[in-house]
């Protein structure tokens, strides 16, 4: 069996693939390695992902891109791959949040507490535009590095949150399945257990799933924000067909 690559840009539900990841793993026998399973994470961050999948077979991620790198085996284009995108102008907006609202602070970590209500006071517009260049970079590695070789399976975020069947099948067409992915058990189980994971009545800064709608960028930034943005992934957002 060809090793599965699950790589995804971070703000992009990758707690949801782990989770999703592992139960497909199970259900299939499939050995599943994740940075986010404490048995693996210090040997992963440690020496990157790249010489811990470097002998070793089964199906690993999630790989955030920016997180543990390098983050390319040596055998890539032998892989079965999939990586999830979204929009980095709701991914930075989404982080703003995260970090102001959501995550743990920490005395000697990150974030501070300091910097927490730096942040907060400075606002969300000058936040995303000073975190931009690290997104931008981040995903102009994905597009370089990984997305255009016939072995990625290309997975949006916006269409698991719309269109979560079209979405399912699409992610599990990389695993040794039945080509008729919908008429599965594995299939069936997994869209009933989680067809309504991104359903969120009221929009909460503390909760995980704070809002999960697309375009939030629109909803949460001033138009010069936005049109910064813009320019910045100009390139990016035409080649992941992103809507200016």
């Amino acid at each position: 069996m060809n090793n599965i690559l699950v790589y995804s840009l971070h703000r992009s539900a990758t707690n949801f693939l782990h989770e999703l990841t592992a139960n497909v793993c199970k259900e299939m026998n499939i050995q599943y390695y994740s940075i986010n399973d404490e048995n693996y994470f210090k040997s992963i961050i440690n020496g990157g992902w790249k010489d811990f999948i470097q002998n070793r077979t089964g199906c690993f991620g999630p790989i955030r891109i920016g997180e543990a790198e390098p983050s390319v085996p040596y055998d890539f284009l032998l892989d079965n791959i999939v990586v999830q995108v979204r929009d980095p102008r709701d991914i930075l907006t989404s982080l703003y949040y995260a970090l102001c609202y959501r995550f743990p602070l920490k005395e000697d970590g990150y974030p501070t507490k300091e910097l927490q209500k730096k942040w907060i006071a400075d606002g969300i517009d000058k936040f995303v535009l000073d975190s931009s260049k690290d997104i931008a970079v981040n995903v102009n590695y994905l597009i370089r590095k990984i997305i255009h070789h016939d072995n990625v399976n290309l997975l949006r975020y916006e269409t698991m949150v719309s269109d979560f069947g079209r979405w399912l099948e699409s992610y599990l067409s990389v695993f040794p399945l039945n080509k008729n992915i919908i008429k599965t058990a594995l299939f069936k189980n997994l869209h009933s257990k989680y067809c309504n994971e991104f359903s969120v009545k009221k929009e909460d800064q503390q909760s995980h799933k704070r809002q999960v709608l697309p375009g939030d960028h629109i909803r949460k930034l001033k138009p010069e924000t936005i049109d910064r943005l813009n320019t910045i992934f100009s390139e990016s957002l035409e080649y992941l067909e992103y809507k200016i």
